[in-house]
C-alpha cells in the first residue's frame, strides 16, 4: 500500500467515526408528552447531548435518564414548557 493510499484510508477512517456523532429518536410516551432519547459519541468538536436537547427542547426539558461510558452518552429527556432547569 503506497503512502498516499495510506494516508486517505486513515482520514476516510476519521471522517466516518466523527459522522457518526449523534442521533435522535423520538420515544411516544403514554401520556401524549414528546420523549427524546439522544445518543451522543464523545468525539471532539461535537456537540454534546445536553446542546441537542437544548436545541430540540427550547422552552426547556426534564432529564429523565443519563447513561455515559469512555465514549458514549445517552441522553433521555421530555420537553416542558417552563425555564430549563436542567441543563
Amino acid at each position: 500500500m503506497s503512502k498516499l493510499t495510506e494516508q486517505y484510508a486513515v482520514i476516510a477512517g476519521l471522517t466516518a467515526f466523527m459522522a457518526g456523532c449523534s442521533g435522535i429518536e423520538t420515544v411516544p410516551p403514554p401520556d401524549g408528552t414528546d420523549e427524546y432519547v439522544f445518543a451522543c459519541n464523545k468525539a471532539a468538536g461535537q456537540p454534546g447531548c445536553e446542546a441537542r436537547a437544548r436545541a430540540v427542547c427550547p422552552k426547556g426539558y426534564e432529564t429523565l435518564s443519563s447513561e455515559e461510558n469512555f465514549d458514549r452518552k445517552e441522553l433521555r429527556v421530555r420537553c416542558t414548557e417552563k425555564g430549563n432547569e436542567d441543563s
